[in-house]
Protein backbone atom coordinates (compact mmCIF):
# COMPACT_ATOMS: atom_id res chain seq x y z
CA UNK A 1 0.00 0.00 0.00
CA UNK A 2 1.40 3.33 -0.57
CA UNK A 3 0.24 6.40 0.79
CA UNK A 4 -3.46 5.47 1.56
CA UNK A 5 -5.45 8.60 2.14
CA UNK A 6 -8.15 6.93 4.46
CA UNK A 7 -7.24 5.56 7.82
CA UNK A 8 -9.74 3.58 10.09
CA UNK A 9 -8.80 3.41 13.48
CA UNK A 10 -10.61 1.16 15.66
CA UNK A 11 -10.38 0.87 19.19
CA UNK A 12 -10.89 -1.25 22.03
CA UNK A 13 -9.96 -0.66 25.79
CA UNK A 14 -10.47 -3.95 27.87
CA UNK A 15 -13.33 -5.04 25.44
CA UNK A 16 -12.69 -7.67 23.27
CA UNK A 17 -16.21 -9.05 22.52
CA UNK A 18 -17.12 -7.12 19.45
CA UNK A 19 -13.43 -6.09 18.15
CA UNK A 20 -13.08 -8.87 15.31
CA UNK A 21 -16.59 -7.91 13.87
CA UNK A 22 -15.60 -4.76 13.70
CA UNK A 23 -12.18 -5.28 12.21
CA UNK A 24 -14.13 -7.35 9.53
CA UNK A 25 -16.69 -4.64 8.99
CA UNK A 26 -13.79 -2.30 7.97
CA UNK A 27 -11.69 -5.13 5.52
CA UNK A 28 -15.34 -6.17 4.20
CA UNK A 29 -15.98 -2.91 2.31
CA UNK A 30 -16.49 -2.01 -1.46
CA UNK A 31 -13.56 0.59 -1.76
CA UNK A 32 -10.53 -1.26 -2.56
CA UNK A 33 -8.08 -1.63 -0.07
CA UNK A 34 -5.29 0.73 -1.81
CA UNK A 35 -6.97 3.20 -0.56
CA UNK A 36 -7.16 3.14 2.77
CA UNK A 37 -5.74 1.41 5.61
CA UNK A 38 -7.06 0.03 9.00
CA UNK A 39 -5.42 0.47 12.59
CA UNK A 40 -6.21 -1.27 15.27
CA UNK A 41 -5.18 0.00 18.75
CA UNK A 42 -6.37 -1.91 21.80
CA UNK A 43 -4.61 -3.14 25.33
CA UNK A 44 -4.82 -6.51 25.06
CA UNK A 45 -3.12 -9.68 23.32
CA UNK A 46 -5.36 -11.84 21.90
CA UNK A 47 -4.03 -14.78 20.09
CA UNK A 48 -7.59 -15.33 17.91
CA UNK A 49 -7.62 -11.37 17.22
CA UNK A 50 -4.02 -11.08 16.52
CA UNK A 51 -3.85 -13.86 13.83
CA UNK A 52 -7.00 -12.02 12.16
CA UNK A 53 -5.12 -8.90 12.39
CA UNK A 54 -1.97 -10.15 10.72
CA UNK A 55 -3.85 -11.80 8.29
CA UNK A 56 -5.72 -8.69 6.74
CA UNK A 57 -2.74 -6.42 7.10
CA UNK A 58 -4.54 -4.38 9.50
CA UNK A 59 -1.72 -2.70 11.46
CA UNK A 60 -1.53 -3.59 15.42
CA UNK A 61 -0.83 -1.24 17.94
CA UNK A 62 -0.84 -3.10 21.39
CA UNK A 63 -0.60 -0.07 24.07
CA UNK A 64 -1.79 -0.30 27.81
CA UNK A 65 -0.23 3.29 29.38
CA UNK A 66 -1.86 5.84 27.81
CA UNK A 67 -4.95 8.00 27.12
CA UNK A 68 -6.91 7.55 23.68
CA UNK A 69 -5.80 11.53 22.46
CA UNK A 70 -1.97 9.82 23.08
CA UNK A 71 -2.75 6.99 20.92
CA UNK A 72 -3.56 9.31 17.99
CA UNK A 73 -1.36 11.53 18.39
CA UNK A 74 1.42 8.52 17.90
CA UNK A 75 -0.65 7.99 14.34
CA UNK A 76 -0.32 11.00 13.60
CA UNK A 77 3.32 11.22 13.85
CA UNK A 78 3.97 7.63 12.92
CA UNK A 79 6.48 7.97 9.68
CA UNK A 80 5.17 6.94 6.36
CA UNK A 81 5.79 3.24 5.04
Amino acid sequence: MKNPFISVIVTAYNRKEFLKEALASAVNQDLNRDFYEIICIKNFKDANIDSYIKENNIINIVEDNRKIGEYIYQLIGRPEK
